[in-house]
């Protein structure tokens, strides 16, 4: 941006010298006023083109920038749905496990060895801190993945 400015800094002073060149015509200092008005002028139109050119250029580079930032909230609304699907089914596997270690639970007072109920009770607790850790992680991906979105977003 500081060439833009830069540019425009050098249009206003072109302008300048076009009205100081204005004034010394008007006041009579002849055709070389004029002449020297007149490549002003052209200096300050290839000047203007130029600009026109770099400002298309921040376009276009914006432009491009927000098509890449777009593919990537797709590509990671796709992800978010993919890990929702699995962390869906890994709460379907710990509920059935839950019911599996109640029944056990329930034929334990029949008599089954306190060691199977232990067993049972060891994989709900290890499923549940196996689906604690996939939240945890998926959390932090999720995050990890749109920081560098939002430093883009504040430096834009």
């Amino acid at each position: 941006m500081s060439e833009i400015e830069e540019l425009e800094r050098r249009i206003a002073n072109a302008l300048d010298r076009l009205s100081e060149a204005l004034e010394a015509l008007r006041s009579g200092s002849g055709r070389a006023g004029a002449t020297a008005l007149v490549a002003e002028l052209e200096a300050e139109r290839a000047a203007n083109a130029v600009l026109r050119r770099r400002v298309q250029g921040l376009r276009e580079r914006r432009e491009e920038t927000e098509a890449r930032l777009s593919q990537k909230v797709e590509r990671l609304m796709e992800r978010i749905e993919n890990q929702d699907a699995q962390l869906a089914r890994m709460r379907s596997l710990n509920a059935q496990l839950r019911e599996i270690n109640a029944e056990l639970r329930e034929a334990g007072a029949g008599g089954i060895a306190p060691d199977a109920i232990d067993r049972g009770m060891r994989a709900e607790l290890d499923a549940l801190r196996e689906i604690r850790a996939a939240e945890a992680d998926e959390i932090e991906q999720i995050l990890n993945d749109l920081r560098p979105l939002v430093e883009e977003r504040t430096d834009a």
